[in-house]
């Protein structure tokens, strides 16, 4: 159970070994990493923000705070001084930045595309080919696969959605994300309408 602020022991633990070495690069880098991963990702912006700012080309850094900045909007939760739309323009630009200095971070490519969701015409060449890229690049996970088919199916490019999605309904050990995969390429072949 998490304490008053819903925080997990795991959680905690991570905080108090993080403010031990309140100095320590990695200790805090690795608090931010939990904080957006299974903890409240607003959590991790006190730190990563100076720190992306005093070293602009730590991929990684840009990546987590444009990861942070995405998640908070999605969670409505807004920084200081910044807006729904001005906040996920934020995340685009620092993921982008990221991706720049990186272009083989998966994480970096998943939500660069995901991040697009609020522009006109989403979804855009950008998402699309980011999802795909990030399933390319780490194929083993199904969040980045069923997002490229999402986003495909979506712009009625079914037969590489079909194709995303075999690996997933392959999976022995998939359980319910299998038979859901099954279902989505059932529903293609049968030339059911994208909806």
């Amino acid at each position: 159970r998490g304490d008053k602020d819903g925080d997990t022991p795991f959680i905690q633990a991570g905080h108090e070994h993080a403010d031990r070495w309140p100095g320590a690069d990695y200790a805090n880098r690795a608090m931010a990493r939990i904080d957006i991963v299974v903890g409240d990702e607003s959590k991790a912006v006190p730190w990563l923000k100076p720190y992306a700012a005093t070293h602009p080309d730590d991929a990684e850094i840009l990546a987590m705070l444009g990861e942070s900045y995405y998640l908070m909007t999605m969670h409505d939760k807004l920084a200081e001084g910044e807006t729904r739309t001005s906040q996920m323009k934020r995340a685009r630009e620092l993921l982008m930045h990221a991706y720049k200095r990186d272009p083989l971070r998966a994480a970096t490519l998943y939500y660069l595309s995901r991040a697009q969701q609020d522009l006109p015409g989403y979804p855009n060449e950008t998402a699309i080919n980011a999802a795909i890229q990030a399933h390319i690049l780490v194929p083993a996970v199904s969040d980045y696969a069923v997002t490229a088919a999402d986003l495909l199916i979506h712009t009625d490019r079914m037969g590489e959605a079909r194709d995303m999605l075999v690996p997933l309904s392959n999976n022995p050990h998939g359980g319910n994300g299998a038979i859901w995969a099954d279902n989505i390429i059932a529903a293609i072949d049968a030339g059911k309408p994208k909806a």
